[in-house]
């Protein structure tokens, strides 16, 4: 019984895969072949250069009018053209291996006067990387001989109860050893960093940052530190810092029973705004489209002319909506003028998006 159901699959997938080809070589412009393989080449080597041919083999002239690539590393040299029948049309494409190692593959669209949809072809291959100097793998130079490869540690979500760790990679490029010391210029409370007080001459290493919350700490929103660094007692120009959002712990969320936070908008507009003009009010809607409660755990802005109306820990019940009552105060924005751009972060118990971020713009004009 199974069989006959076995062989009308394949027939039908060889059909789609028939009229895949049929698609691609839909043209009388027909390639040797759709795809080119550079094979195995070496970064230091730099730019490759392979060709792609085709032949007319309809009864009409075909006009090369335009071919394009997905990456600017990929270039295609060739002069627009009429493709007599019978007659070849040969192409070279460049590929730039700089700072791209590992695979490749890159599309090339070849746009004729047959028709409006382009021709797609393709290079593949793989790049041998070249052998990085301390300067490319630690651009930041940090002083006295301390090289970083980052000053700012990413971190996304953070849910309670767990440990989060992300490391900025270090290098003493000097014949002495080196003493580090980090300064916190803004704190969180809720990072611990781990690094050598001494670093010994030409050696590497990590600086570890961790982010820790406890279960119930009831913490939520942005978590941003910054440090100001210090090597040999000289303060670095270059700062380091970690950032992050705290969210509830969704390891025993229901996926299906739920909470979803839907808003009203994205973007609130506050158009042309006299600077000295009373506070301007706008209304940001939150819906709960889920299954059970939806809270709004924090709304924060990053700017004091912004304030918003909603309490903390605000209950919505599923198909219910709050609003959110956004304040823009126009004398709070001294010296600004022309286009003003503001970000209000919302953290709820949504566990497929715990933040949104909502745009804010306005034209501050003072006449």
């Amino acid at each position: 019984m199974m069989l006959p159901l076995k062989r009308y699959i394949l027939t039908l997938l060889s059909f789609v895969l028939s009229l895949s080809a049929m698609a691609q070589q839909g043209s009388a412009l027909q390639f040797e072949s759709l795809t080119v393989d550079f094979g195995h080449i070496n970064e230091v080597d730099g730019a490759e250069r392979r060709s792609f041919e085709a032949q007319n083999v309809g009864s009409d002239v075909v006009t090369v009018l335009d071919i394009v690539s997905t990456c600017d590393c990929t270039v295609a040299q060739y002069t627009r053209c009429d493709v007599a029948p019978g007659e070849h049309f040969t192409f070279d494409v460049v590929y730039d291996p700089t700072n791209r190692p590992g695979r490749f593959e890159r599309t090339i669209y070849l746009y004729t006067s047959e028709s409006e949809e382009p021709i797609e072809l393709m290079i593949k291959g793989r790049v041998a990387p070249r052998e990085r100097s301390v300067e490319e793998l630690y651009p930041y130079d940090m002083g006295q001989g301390l090289r970083l490869d980052a000053t700012f540690a990413t971190f996304s979500y953070l849910e309670h109860g767990k440990e989060y760790s992300a490391e900025i990679a270090y290098a003493n490029t000097s014949d002495s050893a080196i003493r580090l010391t980090l300064i916190p210029e803004l704190s969180s409370g809720a990072l611990s960093v781990e690094y050598p007080e001494v670093i010994e001459p030409h050696s590497t290493g990590d600086i570890k940052f961790s982010y820790h919350l406890g279960e119930d700490s009831g913490v939520y929103g942005t978590l941003d530190d910054r440090f100001a660094v210090e090597v040999n007692g000289v303060r670095s120009r270059f700062m380091v810092t970690s950032y992050g959002v705290a969210v509830d712990n969704f390891d025993s969320v229901d996926d299906i029973l739920s909470p979803r936070a839907d808003y009203s908008k994205k973007i609130i507009k506050f158009g042309d705004v006299n600077a000295l003009s009373r506070p301007i009010t706008h209304r940001l809607e939150i819906t709960n489209s889920g299954l059970a409660h939806l809270y709004v755990r924090k709304v924060e802005c990053d700017t004091e002319a912004v304030r918003v109306k909603l309490r903390m820990g605000r209950r919505i019940k599923p198909n219910k909506s709050c609003t959110l009552r956004v304040k823009l105060k126009p004398r709070a924005l001294e010296g600004v003028e022309g286009s003003f751009v503001a970000r209000l972060r919302i953290v709820t118990n949504d566990q497929t998006m715990p933040l949104q971020v909502v745009r804010l713009t306005a034209n501050i004009n003072r006449d």
